[in-house]
């Protein structure tokens, strides 16, 4: 499955492994997005990771925790807690 990179980033903020962890917290964090461009995107997001099977969601969502960089420029506190975590090595 090909996510575009608003996705990509938004699962790497993220702090749940399983599918349901990672689509229970966009659920939880959606009423407080106020981009409504982000807030589309995170259903859209939700919608693709409900359609994956469990197997398959869970290699997306290890792969993306593992390699994916975000690109330069400003970022969310989510975005620096995340890239604090990766570099620590933590689960």
């Amino acid at each position: 499955m090909e996510l575009n990179e608003m996705e990509k980033r938004l699962i790497f903020q993220t702090e749940g492994y399983g599918k349901s962890d990672v689509t229970y917290e966009l659920r939880m964090c959606l009423p407080y997005i106020p981009d409504p461009v982000k807030r589309k995107t995170a259903e859209e997001l939700m919608r693709k990771l409900d359609a994956m099977p469990e197997k398959d969601c869970l290699a997306l969502i290890q792969d993306i925790r593992k390699n994916y960089r975000i690109p330069a420029g400003p970022k969310t506190m989510g975005e620096l807690l995340a890239e604090a975590r990766q570099k620590s090595g933590a689960e």
